[in-house]
């Protein structure tokens, strides 16, 4: 698992509530299916127009997830974090995919309102993202 480049960012529509787990160690792990929908430039009319949309995975780590997994519902939300390389095999077929580790995560207000409350103070850690 190597890290692709510098840090990202993505907005999004989330297909489905988060799902929250926790590991062996009771890390919380949360993840959801981001959404996005790219506007590209049509050169034969110069007008930009929407592309097929991108089903981006989203991990989120520890205290991040417990909140995204508390906060988060269907709905616009931007992620920055690491894209990532994952393989998997399905029906004995290697399957290689991206998946963004993220870092952080606000919900979008274009579109929408939100309250924000203050959560319980973590003191910053390097290991919220594993490398």
């Amino acid at each position: 698992m190597a890290y692709i480049d510098d840090p990202i960012g993505r907005r999004g529509n989330v297909t489905a509530d988060p799902e929250l787990r926790y590991t062996t160690n009771g890390h919380a792990v949360a993840t959801l299916t981001l959404a996005c929908h790219p506007r590209i430039l049509d050169p034969t009319t110069g007008k930009y127009r929407n592309a097929e949309p991108v089903y981006l995975p989203c991990v989120f780590w520890r205290h991040l997830a417990e909140h995204v997994a508390a906060t988060v519902t269907k709905g616009r939300l931007i992620v920055y974090g690491y894209l990532q390389d994952q393989e998997s095999r399905r029906d004995g077929i290697r399957v290689t995919y991206k998946q963004l580790n993220a870092i952080d995560a606000a919900v979008s207000v274009r579109w929408a309102t939100a309250t924000v409350s203050k959560g319980t103070r973590q003191t910053a850690n390097r290991d919220d993202v594993p490398l």
